[in-house]
């Protein structure tokens, strides 16, 4: 003659669990696994298995069931729907999965035979008396609230048990006065459990609230806030620990002769017709002398001193590059690509002339490269005096027209960042080709590069 005891909600949390699980163990428990033994997951593969939104739609749908079975208290539906549950899983795990070499099959059932267990008994009880209210909401202790806020905090579980018991329950009220009906249970239920949880203060009727709480509560939160709102300026500051700058590590700076060369095409069928394939031959390369980093005050007074604009900021790790005024390695190039540069240069092209490239470049300890490139065309003129110079191998020294700048700003805050002039050009630039002896009897060409107005223009 007791009540019965309701059970829903042990029947409800093994159910849940079950759906849950199969989000995640499908492919685990129906597919077969690969060479390796691993399987290939949704999150693996980008592809839900259509097998998987089939399962899935079918345990919501039985879920939803038998939440209306238990609410309208129905015992001949609960009674079938038991056994033709009991009979599907059972004949599915049985017969249709490999159950004692699938763990998660194993674990998959052992969550609905806990629910069946749950559910049979409470078929043998019989139907709860009480089935409008939460029971969840009529435990009021701490940890009766907490297990309640972690259900409440599911995502979309409160609202369609909400949106399900007002479409089962004869009501005269509408679905939103619904809603607020459940929001003040809800807020009646937080607040006499969080005034239980507070009884052992042994707090009277208006008594004043002592500086101890106010001060880590709400003074620790307002410091805590006020920080949050700071973060984004503290991190991007000179004030974030964490924060450091790319390391100049090396640069170069170096100069070729570029242009297209006619080679012969392989094709047999084309053994007359010439490709033009672009051909660079090092010509230049100046001396690293150092990468030093300088203060901010001492790169804005040389800035200052140079005629350039330099903005530091606090973040700012300046370095200056030097480099010394004369190549770092003698040309001497094969007797083969010097025959080619010198047929090159004779036979002038007018639609693809030769061309001085300059290139440079700046690397990070990071390897981050920041580059700058350019080129100029060599007159008829020029190139029929390099031509003279390389064959006969005699001192020449010519002047060409050069877009590089004197001085680059760049910034390092990542790899690419283009190289910015901050003066004006050079202008003409002179380039002396000398042959010198490299002690052996025999001449080696080697380039140098200067200002014309120098002193060394005059040799």
């Amino acid at each position: 003659d007791r009540m019965p005891r309701d059970l829903y909600a042990t029947q409800f949390l093994f159910d849940f669990v079950c759906f849950v699980y199969m989000i995640f163990a499908y492919s685990g428990i129906f597919e077969e696994p690969n060479p390796d033994g691993s399987f290939n997951y949704w999150w693996r593969t980008n592809v839900v298995p259509t097998g998987q939104v089939v399962t899935l739609i079918i345990m919501f749908l039985m879920l939803s069931l038998d939440r209306v079975i238990y609410f309208k208290r129905y015992t001949l539906a609960r009674i079938i729907f038991y056994y033709a549950s009991v009979v599907a899983y059972n004949g599915v795990f049985l017969f249709l999965v490999d159950l004692g070499a699938r763990p998660l099959a194993q674990a998959f059932y052992f969550f609905k035979l806990s629910y069946f267990l749950a559910t049979g008994y409470q078929i043998r009880a019989g139907n709860p008396l009480y089935v409008t209210g939460q029971l969840l909401m009529r435990n009021f202790s701490l940890t009766g609230k907490l297990v309640f806020e972690v259900y409440f905090f599911v995502p979309f579980l409160w609202l369609l048990r909400t949106l399900l018991d007002w479409a089962l329950l004869p009501t005269t009220i509408e679905i939103f006065a619904w809603f607020k009906i459940q929001d003040i249970s809800l807020n009646l239920y937080r607040n006499r459990a969080v005034n239980q949880s507070r009884s052992w203060l042994k707090r009277t009727r208006g008594q004043q609230r002592p500086i101890a709480p106010r001060l880590f509560q709400g003074a620790s939160f307002f410091v805590g806030l006020g920080f949050i709102l700071l973060l984004p300026f503290i991190l991007f500051s000179s004030l974030n620990p964490f924060f450091t700058s790319a390391t100049i590590a090396t640069a170069s700076f170096t100069m070729a002769l570029e242009s297209s060369l006619p080679l012969a095409s392989s094709s047999s069928s084309s053994s007359s017709s010439t490709d033009a394939v672009k051909t660079a031959a090092s010509l230049y390369a100046r001396n690293l002398v150092d990468v030093t980093a300088v203060s901010n005050n001492a790169a804005l007074d040389f800035a200052t001193s140079r005629g350039f604009v330099f903005v530091p900021s606090d973040q700012s790790e300046p370095y200056l590059i030097r480099f010394g005024p004369d190549s770092n390695s003698r040309w001497a190039p094969p007797p083969p690509l010097a025959a080619q540069l010198t047929a090159l240069l004779t036979n002038y092209s007018v639609t693809d002339p030769p061309r001085i490239r300059h290139s440079l470049a700046v690397r990070g300890a990071a390897q981050q490269v920041y580059a700058l490139s350019g080129a100029e065309t060599i007159s008829r003129e020029q190139a029929a005096l390099l031509a003279d110079a390389i064959a006969e191998r005699s001192n020449i020294s010519m002047m060409l027209p050069r877009s590089l700048s004197e001085y680059y700003l760049f910034d390092t805050s990542g790899p690419g960042v283009p190289l910015v002039p901050v003066s004006e050009e050079l202008g003409s630039t002179c380039v002396q080709l000398r042959f010198e002896s490299n002690g052996s009897g025999s001449s080696a060409p080697w380039w140098r590069t200067f200002d014309c107005a120098s002193s060394d223009a005059q040799e």
